[in-house]
């Protein structure tokens, strides 16, 4: 019986996809067939005929992958400014490794495209300036962000001094269209959806007090 003949990783053909402009696909003598995008296609110096080991077509499939991460990130940042932790979440539950997201968020944060301090200042003032929450509120909302306290806190610190507790409690009571008394303590849906922004019983209490 002869010995089976092991067939190479030889490319017999690269062919331009027609659905993508950016992507080709490599075929190979086994019939492989292997999607790239065209970054990785030029930086891997492929041509038809090249032959590639089992670990050069390992380090292809892994430079597929991070560049094809990358893509991702950058375009949910094209909407809007995220966290590191929040770009994690959303390509890893895509599929994608652990450690070759990590890798691609880090990249991405030294070249200045992911920047947890920005996105966190961003953010917190739209909580802020927009919805009117208080600090409770604001921190809550960060948990799913992971932002260290060394961040956050002197951001809400420096917030709250330009947005004080007492003129965003007023504005929340302006929208209910209702007369600035301390008697209003007593309303408690009023109270309640306050309280609910993120205020403090003691930071209502000394708002409607200081009106």
């Amino acid at each position: 019986m002869g010995r089976l003949k092991k067939l190479s990783h030889k490319i017999i053909s690269i062919q331009h996809q027609k659905r993508s402009k950016n992507r080709y696909n490599i075929i190979f003598e086994s019939g492989d067939v292997f999607g790239i995008s065209g970054d990785v296609l030029i930086s891997s110096n492929l041509s038809i005929g090249r032959c590639l080991s089992d670990e050069k077509l390992f380090k292809l499939k892994e430079n597929e992958a991070l560049q094809k991460i990358k893509e991702q990130i950058m375009h949910l940042l094209s909407y809007r400014a995220r966290s590191r932790f929040e770009l994690f979440t959303k390509m890893y539950s895509r599929g994608f490794e652990k450690n070759q997201v990590y890798n691609v968020i880090d990249e991405l944060e030294s070249k200045g495209y992911v920047d947890d301090k920005e996105f966190s200042k961003m953010y917190a003032l739209h909580l802020v300036k927009s919805k009117y929450l208080g600090k409770i509120a604001v921190k809550h909302r960060f948990l799913k962000h992971r932002i260290s306290p060394e961040i956050l806190d002197p951001i809400l610190n420096e917030l709250y001094i330009e947005y004080p507790t007492d003129t965003l409690i007023q504005k929340i009571i302006n929208k209910k269209k209702l007369e600035f008394t301390p008697e209003l303590i007593s309303d408690q849906k009023l109270m309640s959806h306050i309280k609910r922004k993120g205020f403090s019983w003691e930071e209502i209490s000394s708002a409607l007090n200081s009106f």
